[in-house]
């Protein structure tokens, strides 16, 4: 019996360690893709946020003209349309 606990033991320890190093290169590969460095991550333990460029708010009649013009390149005929 006492095998069977090392061992279930030994199991769970390996598990855990493979999660902790599977989440670890994880995050890795998000950090690089977000394009964060060293100076970034540095300001976020530093100062607890990091603020960067934001591209700045939508253009909503921009937004508009372009579901207009998708609409109108749309061609609906209610007779197209399937029986539910």
């Amino acid at each position: 019996m006492r095998w069977l606990e090392f061992l279930s033991g030994a199991v769970l320890g390996a598990v855990i360690v493979w999660a902790f190093l599977r989440r670890r290169r994880v995050l890795r590969e998000t950090v690089r893709a977000a394009g964060l460095d060293d100076t970034a991550v540095e300001r976020i333990i530093r100062e607890g946020r990091l603020d960067v460029d934001d591209p700045g708010p939508l253009d909503l009649d921009e937004i508009e003209r372009a579901e207009e013009a998708f609409w109108e390149s749309e061609g609906w005929d209610p007779a197209e349309e399937e029986p539910l």
